[in-house]
């Protein structure tokens, strides 16, 4: 989704019964050479700001802005903002801990399934909301990389982690699945025929795993649930066993002196479309490896699934996008349905692949998912550092999964010693 027109902002903050004074406004992009005096009077407002907010962004590619439109008020505290363009907005200093509310509005589109941010990828197909829809007709968001700044203004770069809390997610009524990080349950009706729902916070978190997903149809979306148990932290306080071996047989249930339960449930739902061709049998499939998934890596990390304040995991079965065979959201994991379709296992043979190496990539797939939770979510690293750590341990750990031990060898750097 990108805004297309109308573009506005509020700007409150809690801490001052005052309006927020704009200092300057700046535009990205537009800056002319021959304009010298535009560009020193956006080159000292960028100087300024960068001292304030440690913005980056280098003084030859930015502009002082026009403001078409500024109001405040007072008794709300607001200043208002109505612009075009992409824009940076730098206000007076506020107090240390000062909570600032930034609400966007705009008119877009829901681009399609090649293209991101907010996307359909049955929008192509013509389908009307006012017509009767035999398909799922899924919203979804994919925000990698550097597409949460299509939907909202935010840090959209992997350096920054904060908490986020969808507190409304408005939709047409029509819509009666509705999944993202955290449990989404319906706040009020909104505005017509339409449904409000709120999410609880959960981070922090870069901006390219916060995700949500909804779905309409006729027909409900197929469901498996379970539980993951999930190791508390006090488990992990001692030093691991030395004879601790990656193998198919690490214990899950971890018990104190005294008998009590060391582990913690949390709900475990596998879902997908009517229409998509994955079969009960396949989520259940997809459930357990999930399951073994986070047990393993839970003792290879010596550390709890990385929750971040999320109460539920999903793993959603949904068309992605053409290139996409899953994505790391934390604790709302999207997979490829047409990867674990039947119809594709049916062509996958007839191709020359065998049944087996089917599983082999599905649970491979679903282990790097996971791995992701706890290398690039929980732990900022390079990209390529850590898709390297997630195709290494991927192979790994589906070997476990799959016959019981591991067919390479991973070095525990929790014992390794060097001597300089």
């Amino acid at each position: 989704m990108i805004p297309l027109e109308n573009l506005s902002y509020q700007l409150h903050c809690s801490n001052s019964n005052a309006p927020l004074k704009i200092l300057s406004v700046l535009e990205e992009g537009g800056v002319e050479k021959g304009d010298n005096q535009k560009e020193k009077r956006a080159g000292k407002a960028l100087s300024k700001a960068r001292k304030s907010f440690n913005i980056t962004t280098t003084a030859d590619k930015m502009a002082l802005g026009e403001v078409t439109n500024a109001t405040s008020d007072g008794a709300n505290s607001f200043s208002f903002l109505e612009m075009e363009g992409s824009k940076v907005i730098v206000v007076e200093p506020m107090p240390f801990g000062s909570e600032v509310a930034l609400v966007v509005r705009f008119r877009g589109v829901v681009q399609e399934g090649d293209v991101g941010a907010i996307y359909s990828p049955y929008s192509s197909r013509g389908s009307s909301f006012e017509q009767p829809i035999s398909c799922s007709f899924p919203i979804l968001t994919h925000f990698e990389v550097a597409l949460a700044r299509w939907a909202f203004p935010c840090p959209d770069h992997p350096q920054y982690r904060i908490c986020w809390q969808l507190k409304t997610l408005q939709l047409p009524s029509i819509y009666h699945t509705v999944v993202g990080n955290t449990s989404l349950v319906v706040s009020s009706s909104g505005q017509g025929s339409c449904v409000q729902y709120r999410g609880a916070p959960c981070g922090p978190l870069p901006a390219y795993v916060f995700a949500f997903a909804a779905f309409t149809g006729a027909r409900a979306l197929k469901r498996v649930s379970g539980s993951l148990e999930i190791l508390r932290v006090g488990v992990f306080l001692q030093q691991p066993p030395s004879n601790l071996q990656l193998d198919g047989n690490m214990s899950a249930m971890v018990t104190c002196e005294g008998g009590e339960r060391n582990t913690d449930s949390l709900d475990l739902h596998v879902m997908a479309t009517p229409e998509g061709g994955v079969e009960e049998v396949t989520l259940k499939r997809v459930m357990h490896v999930v399951q073994e998934a986070v047990r393993l890596l839970q003792h290879f990390f010596h550390s709890p699934l990385p929750l971040l304040q999320c109460d539920v995991v999903t793993v959603l079965l949904a068309p992605t996008m053409p290139y996409l065979s899953g994505m790391e959201h934390h604790c709302c994991v999207f997979l490829d349905e047409a990867i674990f379709a039947t119809k594709r296992a049916g062509a996958a043979e007839k191709g020359g692949k065998d049944k087996h190496t089917a599983e082999i990539e599905q649970v491979e797939l679903i282990v790097h998912e996971i791995v992701h939770h706890w290398m690039g979510n929980a732990v900022g690293l390079p990209f390529a550092v850590k898709e390297g750590i997630c195709m290494v341990l991927e192979s790994v750990f589906a070997d476990i999964i799959l016959y019981g031990k591991p067919k390479r060898r991973v070095m525990d750097f929790r014992r390794e010693k060097r001597v300089l």
